[in-house]
């Protein structure tokens, strides 16, 4: 098995602390194989989809994030059809949940470019 190094902000590696501890796993190395596994398998799923798709995309993040989810938005308006933008009770994060209606490989673009994007918290899609 092969050794990788890596850097996780300290909020994440509370929450992949906690989550080993609650779910069981033996060390932090088992907990990110599991979570590997299960975004790799929707990944693989996904990438195998051909022609158009509905879906819906949530995305959290830092509010001070907003513009580049906003530059996002506009490279894809062309499938976008309708966004709720809402903030968490403290006021420490947005959400915003997309819906989106299009060629899969512009969904999946737009879901890729949002979870590329640096400080997200998490994106999630959902084919409908």
């Amino acid at each position: 098995m092969q050794i990788i190094s890596l850097s996780l902000p300290e909020p994440l590696l509370e929450r992949l602390d906690l989550w080993r501890e609650e779910a069981g796993f033996a060390s932090r190395s088992d907990a990110i194989r599991a979570a590997l596994r299960t975004s790799l398998t929707e990944y693989e799923s996904a990438k195998n989809l051909k022609g158009k798709a509905e879906a819906t995309i949530t995305v959290s993040y830092d509010g001070e994030n907003e513009q580049r989810i906003a530059d996002a938005k506009h490279e894809f308006n062309d499938i976008i059809i309708s966004t709720i933008h809402a903030h968490t009770k403290d006021n420490s994060r947005c959400i915003d949940v997309m819906v989106v209606d299009g060629k899969v490989e512009r969904v999946k673009g737009l879901a890729d470019r949002l979870s590329a994007t640096k400080y997200i918290r998490i994106v999630k899609t959902v084919l409908l």
